[in-house]
């Protein structure tokens, strides 16, 4: 005979209001997009390995040029450190410990919650930059 446990209540998943204030301000002051998030876990994952774009390029399945600028992006938000010796490599780096506890309570509420987190992470506003090339984005009629 086959056991019903009955109906599958479903689990309470937070939403972006759940998530705890330190990890929202983190994202949203640090963190440009998923993949920059992924990178700075993985350099967490190893803090005093060297890692070079190649290494996130194979990682995160991204192109040579955007792992570039990422690691770039964690280096001048103050989360990584650049090595001045070729090849060039970057290593997880926060510049205070205020940043690394940030880092650390949110990589815990991401491996739990990591909707909530990308959720909150592609609805964040754009850069000038990305605001800036939507306005040239050719479109087949001006309404779109």
């Amino acid at each position: 005979m086959f056991w019903n446990p009955g109906p599958r209540m479903p689990e309470h998943e937070p939403d972006k209001e759940h998530l705890p204030p330190a990890v929202r301000r983190f994202l949203l002051a640090k963190i440009a997009s998923i993949p920059h998030l992924e990178a700075l876990l993985l350099l967490r994952e190893d803090p005093d390995a060297w890692w070079t774009a190649e290494h996130i390029t194979r990682r995160l399945y991204i192109e040579p040029g955007p792992a570039v600028q990422i690691l770039q992006d964690l280096a001048a938000a103050g989360l990584a450190q650049a090595s001045n010796e070729a090849p060039t490599g970057w290593r997880y780096g926060p510049e205070s410990r205020a940043l690394g506890d940030a880092v650390e309570e949110t990589a815990a509420f991401y491996a739990r919650n990591i909707r909530v987190v990308a959720n909150l992470v592609h609805a964040m506003p754009k850069t000038a930059a990305e605001k800036f090339a939507e306005a040239f984005r050719l479109r087949r009629n001006p309404d779109e």
